[in-house]
Order: C-alpha cells, then sequence, then structure tokens
C-alpha cells in the first residue's frame, strides 16, 4: 500500500513536471520571437541598438524561465 502511494506521488510529481517544462518550452518560444524582431529590425540602419522595450520583455521572459526550471530543480531534488 505504501509502494501504491509513493507510485502515486511520484506521477503527480512527474506530471508537475512536465507542464513546467511545457511552460518553459512556451517561454522560450516567446523568447526566440522577441530576439528574431531585434535581428530585423537591426537590418535597418536607424536602429542598431536594442530598444529598452524589447530587452525588458527578454529579462523577464527569462527570469520567467530560469524560475519554472528552479521549480524543476526543486521537484527532482526531492526524489535524490
Amino acid at each position: 500500500m505504501a509502494n501504491l502511494q509513493f507510485l502515486k506521488e511520484l506521477l503527480l510529481q512527474i506530471e508537475q513536471c512536465c507542464e513546467v517544462l511545457a511552460s518553459v518550452e512556451a517561454q522560450t518560444n516567446r523568447i526566440c520571437k522577441q530576439i528574431e524582431k531585434i535581428d530585423s529590425a537591426q537590418k535597418d540602419e536607424r536602429r542598431r541598438s536594442l530598444s529598452k522595450d524589447n530587452s525588458a520583455t527578454i529579462i523577464a521572459e527569462l527570469a520567467s524561465v530560469m524560475s519554472e526550471l528552479n521549480n524543476v530543480h526543486q521537484l527532482l531534488e526531492a526524489h535524490k
């Protein structure tokens, strides 16, 4: 019976990790789109530097990705 409970908890935590990883994937895709916008904007010689809005968005997305990865790390550490 204890093994069954352990397996249920393990499956729940694996599911949580999968949800977090899906979130990280979505955030990473948004970051890539922001970078693509910057690349295309920089082709125009008048816009060589990163705008404050673009850089703030990218920084916020990266912070969110780091937070989600930390959550996955903590879940995995719990099962060592």
